[in-house]
């Protein structure tokens, strides 16, 4: 189970899950390789102008940080087997996850786990 507000998120490329999380450091680690600001990176994946090296950059700090120990090289080739639209779709996820703490519907997910779980 994923924990939103700690910046957890599963996430699946190519029909395989992988468990991503963004930490404060994992944040500055991005800030820092990309030369950008984690909301210049959102709104860059907005806008269509995020580079395949920063996605790259932002999902291995994502993927190490959940646990998975991957070199760059191999997230590239996840990456890339998995396609440039759904990389950046994935990237997106990861980084609006870790700036809004997850969507309304996993809250209401969540909610209704409890709910049950009380009943």
């Amino acid at each position: 189970m994923t924990n939103k507000y700690r910046g957890e998120l599963k996430v699946n490329l190519n029909n395989k899950e992988y468990n991503t999380r963004l930490t404060l450091d994992g944040i500055m680690r991005i800030e820092e390789t990309t030369g950008k600001p984690i909301l210049k990176l959102a709104n860059d994946l907005m806008n269509s102008q995020l580079s395949m090296t920063d996605i790259v950059s932002v999902m291995t700090i994502a993927f190490r940080g959940g646990s998975n120990d991957f070199k760059q090289k191999e997230v590239g080739d996840i990456l890339f087997n998995a396609g440039m639209i759904e990389s950046m779709r994935v990237c997106a996820e990861v980084i609006t996850n870790t700036i809004t703490g997850g969507t309304k519907e996993e809250d209401e997910k969540k909610q209704e786990e409890v709910s049950s779980q009380t009943d």
